[in-house]
């Protein structure tokens, strides 16, 4: 059996890597010739969410390995329980037609080949990593002196939050699922 070559990491560092070159380069011109403002902005600000997006994962991932070594039964808390708000919601949005969608960072992680409580543990980790990136996405707002233009910065930090929303709202649809499956 061939494995798979997750291609996800490689071009989340590409991108990353180029918007920080086009980042320096803009600068250059823009001392230079004065006329790339927009196109430094641009690559600044996608510098910026994505270098927050690489340094994210790893505060949240000590976060998750504390509350699971000195929490046992961390699932059953009220920040990772499903409420009955959540329930309704997951129907009007179709999230068992989402979830089909979604591209995982890595699939080992939730393979079936997995304990039960691994993959648990890797749901509440992949969870915890999303809201994180989600909240720290919107630090570039507060970097008035880096981004000049408050409102476009706003909706450029909006938009990068909201690509994380499903990969929350599937982590949170899917777990009690699991949990189902490890207490028969």
């Amino acid at each position: 059996m061939k494995k798979k070559i997750n291609f996800v990491p490689f071009i989340l560092l590409f991108v990353m890597i180029f918007s920080i070159g086009g980042s320096f380069l803009f600068n250059y011109l823009n001392k230079i010739y004065g006329t790339f403002y927009w196109a430094k902005f641009i690559f600044n600000f996608v510098a910026c969410e994505l270098i927050i997006f690489h340094i994210t994962p790893p505060f949240a991932t000590l976060i998750t390995f504390i509350v699971v070594n000195t929490n046992k039964k961390y699932y059953d808390s009220f920040l990772f329980r499903q409420h009955c708000f959540e329930k309704k919601l997951y129907k009007k949005i179709y999230v068992k037609k989402l979830k089909e969608k979604i591209v995982s960072y890595d699939d080992r992680l939730f393979s079936s080949k997995n304990d039960l409580l691994i993959i648990v543990r890797n749901m509440t980790q992949s969870e915890i990593v999303h809201e994180m990136i989600f909240l720290t996405s919107f630090v570039p707002l507060f970097l008035k002196g880096f981004f000049p233009h408050t409102v476009v910065v706003g909706i450029l930090c909006f938009f990068f939050a909201i690509m994380h929303l499903p990969f929350i709202i599937v982590q949170r649809f899917n777990r009690p699922r699991v949990l189902k499956l490890i207490k028969k």
